[in-house]
């Protein structure tokens, strides 16, 4: 991960998966599905250069 957040923000997004596929009473391994294809829904953020991601503050124009 790039940065500790976003690896947090990846286990807490696994968790919530885990914990809704559960209530949906899915199979197992649909839920293991779930949890291992979480880090996927940031794949986005690949392209964006660390600069921009981890800059802190808004960002500006530059």
């Amino acid at each position: 991960y790039k940065d500790h957040d976003t690896a947090g923000h990846i286990e807490r997004i696994g968790r919530y998966s885990q914990i809704v596929g559960t209530a949906m009473h899915l199979q197992p391994g649909v839920i293991d599905l779930l949890l291992h294809a979480t880090p996927m829904h940031d794949v986005g953020k690949l392209g964006i250069p660390d600069s921009i991601l981890l800059k802190p503050g808004p960002l500006d124009e530059e």
